[in-house]
């Protein structure tokens, strides 16, 4: 299968119509329609029927939909190692961060270890830490930094660190003028993400046996968090160095906590079984220590 039909595949995967898929790839509605026959044959059986003026995906359309995009992932970093061979480098290194880490934390790290090794070649791609066992698993990339740990025989940690979470509001947030416990923050706007396991257990301590309360809204990613807090739409427990910026401008306010003892956010550095080789090593040694922060 070539690279064009797999990304006319996912554009219809997302467009749900072949004029749609076209669009997305920029090339004429027949070329688009050839490459998917030409797909469907590679794979022995049909990807999705016409419905309506869109299309449906078959069961083996659907299972082609999960599996190609780490397929396609993993052919982008051969090539990429390819090429970093033979341009002399000593080797080449995929990174799967995820968001708040990579914007927050890791950044410094990353730098320096650029500047002092220019001989490897590191490609950094943001992920959510669900997703980031399966593409170590599938060698499309070589480390992955994640806000839980990733469980498999074949993974195995190689460093991992905390740091500091604080509960945040506006300044004109109610909350902000008492401190806050656990009933309280049960019946507050609280603005909840995905953190961690220590933090995925402090919200089922605060809210013990009693279901979710309708005031909890899921909001991610940071910054959109961060944006819903300033304009009041609520209270979030956020990671202190993803909002340092906007306490210290006082566009938000740490808020005071009675009985709560907040979580800390949790960092792992993680790559397969048996990857020793140097360049690694030296990546994963500069990453590190960028994990943890003490206060």
């Amino acid at each position: 299968m070539t690279d064009e039909q797999v990304d006319t595949f996912l554009a219809l995967v997302r467009a749900r119509s072949v004029t749609g898929a076209a669009d997305l790839v920029r090339c004429a509605q027949a070329t688009a329609s050839e490459r998917l026959r030409a797909l469907e044959r590679e794979l022995g059986t049909p990807l999705y029927r016409r419905r309506g003026r869109g299309v449906e995906l078959t069961a083996a359309g659907r299972a082609a939909a999960a599996a190609l995009p780490s397929v396609r992932a993993a052919r982008d970093a051969a090539r990429g190692r390819v090429r970093a061979a033979a341009s002399g480098l000593a080797a080449r290194l995929e990174l799967a961060v995820c968001v708040t880490a990579g914007a927050y934390c890791l950044a410094p790290a990353f730098v320096a270890f650029r500047a002092r090794r220019a001989d490897v070649e590191v490609a950094v791609r943001s992920v959510h830490s669900d997703d980031a066992l399966g593409l170590l698993l599938a060698g499309t990339v070589d480390l992955a930094v994640t806000s839980a740990p990733l469980i498999h025989p074949r993974v195995v940690r190689l460093g991992h660190g905390s740091r500091p979470m604080v509960l945040v509001g506006a300044p004109r947030s109610a909350l902000a003028r008492r401190p806050v416990d656990a009933a309280a923050l049960r019946s507050a706007a609280l603005l909840t993400s995905s953190w961690g396991p220590a933090y995925a257990r402090f919200l089922d301590d605060v809210r013990g046996d009693a279901p979710v309360p309708p005031t909890w809204t899921e909001a991610s990613p940071i910054d959109l968090a961060k944006a819903l807090v300033e304009a009041g739409a609520g209270v979030s427990l956020l990671p202190r160095v993803a909002v340092r910026a906007e306490l210290e401008a006082g566009r938000l306010v740490a808020l005071r906590t009675d009985g709560l003892a907040l979580p800390r956010w949790s960092l792992h550095l993680s790559t397969r079984h048996g990857r020793d080789d140097e360049p690694l090593v030296a990546l994963a040694g500069a990453l590190r220590g960028a994990l943890g922060e003490a206060t």
